[in-house]
């Protein structure tokens, strides 16, 4: 698994309902815009850092190194009914 991390808007780890959310994560590297799906796990906050293990799900190929972003990066989480939320 890879890991994202970053700082949360409020309500951005869950608790564990034994189904982790799937996720939609976004930003422009190099003025390309990326997308990728994922499943985020293993949800850790220290300080302000909070930190995600991911698994890319479908055709999202993650890549093997890390991403930086040339802008803020979002994160949208599935809440399990159906209305997403930014992270």
């Amino acid at each position: 698994s890879r890991t994202l991390s970053g700082r949360p808007n409020s309500g951005a780890i869950w608790p564990d309902a034994g189904d982790p959310p799937n996720a939609d994560f976004t930003c422009t590297v190099d003025g390309e815009v990326i997308n990728y799906v994922v499943e985020l796990t293993m949800p850790e906050l220290a300080g302000d850092e909070l930190t995600y293990a991911v698994e890319g799900i479908g055709d999202s190929n993650l890549p093997v190194s890390g991403t930086t972003c040339s802008g803020s990066g979002h994160l949208f989480i599935d809440q399990h009914d159906g209305a997403p939320r930014l992270a």
